[in-house]
């Protein structure tokens, strides 16, 4: 049976094991039509990171709403999961407002791209990137998860 340990020796990569996955995920939003500022994945415990959307040249290119936020970015954490976080600061409020995706906690690519999509309004299509959807609702970075790590570990590999 393979243990934390074997993944990680001396838990060696622990905090960088989501870098191949929020890359990967970064990769498909670009090709889904919006295009990425920067992505981040944070050594945090628990581990996290985002996708900044280029909202000046979508701001050019449509007329929704959402392109008008200082920021919009796709956050994602190991508790969590998924998230759309637009910004917008202004003298009346401090507008910060998170939206929860609708997919599982390691959601394949495609998936978050399409509910990136879905969430800002727009209907796009998004080819299938070959990678499953693992869902891990009980999750939590407290406790060993020999079967997440090994969900984020496909993105490191080659694709399917």
């Amino acid at each position: 049976m393979t243990t934390m340990n074997d993944l990680y020796p001396g838990g060696r990569g622990y905090h960088q094991a989501h870098e191949a996955y929020l890359s990967t995920v970064a990769q498909a939003i670009a090709a889904a039509g919006y295009p990425v500022n920067d992505w981040s994945a944070e050594p945090n415990d628990p581990r996290d990171g985002f996708i900044s959307l280029n909202v000046n040249v979508l701001s050019e290119s449509s007329t929704l709403p959402i392109w008008t936020n200082e920021e919009v970015n796709v956050a994602w954490t190991e508790d969590r999961g998924w998230c759309l976080v637009t910004v917008t600061e202004s003298h009346r409020s401090n507008g910060r407002f998170v939206y929860d995706l609708e997919v599982p906690r390691v959601a394949s690519p495609s998936e978050v791209a399409l509910a990136v999509a879905e969430q800002v309004g727009e209907d796009v299509t998004v080819p299938s990137d070959g990678y499953p959807d693992a869902d891990f609702p009980e999750h939590t970075f407290e406790d060993d998860d020999v079967p997440f790590e090994q969900a984020l570990a496909r993105y490191t590999e080659s694709a399917p």
